[in-house]
């Protein structure tokens, strides 16, 4: 990654990759598809939606541990693979369960993209404008228009 981004930082990288998560597991909790699909393949959102059975909400997201796993460049892309190892939260059917989750997500950005500073990598925002508000229905930027999806 160094070599072809001078601005990616390993931990900047990892915190971001904390906060996807921890707000994937939140929007899985309240059955909400929609704000993760700009961060998200929908396969992925499919797969972190299959078992909802009786689940009211996730909260408390603690992590034990977060790593980068492997590192990768295929058809145009670099994909970094991150394990991750968090307690979590779950309401079901009223009653509150601890979840140890070890799980490895996969993220990745076209070849060649530089990093943004680290303020901008800490929010959830448009990688456009920088806008932390939620995309409208369409997927697109209430503040500049631009596309919001497939993550």
């Amino acid at each position: 990654m160094r070599s072809t981004d001078p601005f990616f930082s390993e931990p900047v990288f990892l915190d971001f990759a904390q906060l996807v998560y921890a707000r994937a597991q939140e929007m899985r909790g309240a059955g909400r598809r929609e704000p993760l699909t700009p961060w998200m393949a929908e396969a992925a959102i499919d797969k972190l939606f299959a078992d909802r059975t009786n689940l009211e909400s996730v909260s408390e997201v603690i992590f034990g541990a977060v790593r980068i796993a492997g590192a990768a460049t295929e058809a145009g892309f670099v994909r970094l693979d991150v394990e991750l190892e968090a307690n979590v939260t779950e309401v079901r059917g009223g009653a509150r369960h601890h979840v140890l989750a070890n799980e490895r997500w996969s993220f990745r950005r076209k070849a060649g993209v530089r990093s943004p500073v680290p303020e901008r990598m800490r929010a959830l925002g448009c990688a456009g404008c920088g806008s932390t508000l939620e995309p409208k229905t369409d997927g697109t930027c209430p503040s500049c228009g631009a596309p919001r999806r497939g993550g």
